[in-house]
């Protein structure tokens, strides 16, 4: 039997996204993952990544 999860997988939701966009983004992130459960987010903004109270892990360029 399937349970809800309390995981959000998210590629660069802030593409496409003006400033106020990111920024609401980054906020909701961080209240999720505060009161609900976790969040794996992979993006290349670093504003982004410390609006959502991420931790970051740098994953070195790999070309397998």
């Amino acid at each position: 039997m399937a349970r809800p999860s309390r995981l959000l997988l998210l590629d660069e939701p802030e593409r496409h996204l003006d400033e106020a966009g990111r920024t609401a983004v980054g906020a909701l992130l961080r209240e999720y993952a505060g009161r609900a459960g976790a969040v794996v987010l992979a993006s290349h903004d670093p504003t982004l990544i410390a609006a959502a109270g991420a931790q970051p892990l740098d994953v070195p360029d790999w070309h397998g």
